[in-house]
């Protein structure tokens, strides 16, 4: 699993016929998305089922504030169809990888790289492994020092905890 973390933060409309195959997409990737709900039962169940919580969860969605500070990563097209979709009362949640518990090992290794942007960028067996990526990373010209930044987390039993240095 590798994220291409030049690009954007996308937007996948959930009122849209494919959109759980786009969602399929994200979660493969481990990438973080931005997803627009209609504000319907059978919208939220097909949340609650990709990923891995019990039927009846609660989307934690995003607010216009919270929208806005992730905006300088979002496409401009992707951006104008998340404000429509406030004003045709449509929920927006902001889907982080790290979040879901289908993203847990055995699925997962137990070392990723993680940006809390663009989601997961790379997975790793071994700890020095790790760091290594992050190393090459943080030091890669082709992608902006401002979209870059990214951690190593851990499984620790139940959740993933970032490893300091």
């Amino acid at each position: 699993m590798v994220v291409n973390a030049g690009l954007s933060l996308r937007a996948v409309n959930g009122g849209q016929g494919n959109w759980i195959e786009l969602v399929q997409q994200h979660i493969q990737a481990g990438s973080n998305f931005l997803l627009i709900l209609p504000n319907t039962g059978r919208a939220i169940r097909e949340f609650c089922k990709m990923f891995g919580y019990e039927d009846g969860c609660m989307p934690k969605t995003l607010t216009r504030g919270e929208f806005f500070l992730l905006s300088q990563f979002v496409d401009s097209d992707d951006f104008d169809e998340v404000l429509r979709a406030w004003d045709d009362d449509h929920q927006v949640v902001y889907v982080e990888q790290l979040d879901f518990p289908i993203n847990q090992p055995p699925r997962l290794s137990n070392y990723i790289r993680y940006s809390p942007v663009f989601g997961i960028v790379s997975e790793h067996d071994d700890e020095r492994d790790a760091k290594r990526a992050l190393s090459r990373y943080e030091n890669s010209d082709h992608v902006h020092p401002t979209t870059r930044r990214a951690a190593i987390y851990r499984w620790n039993e139940d959740r993933w905890k970032m490893i300091e240095d």
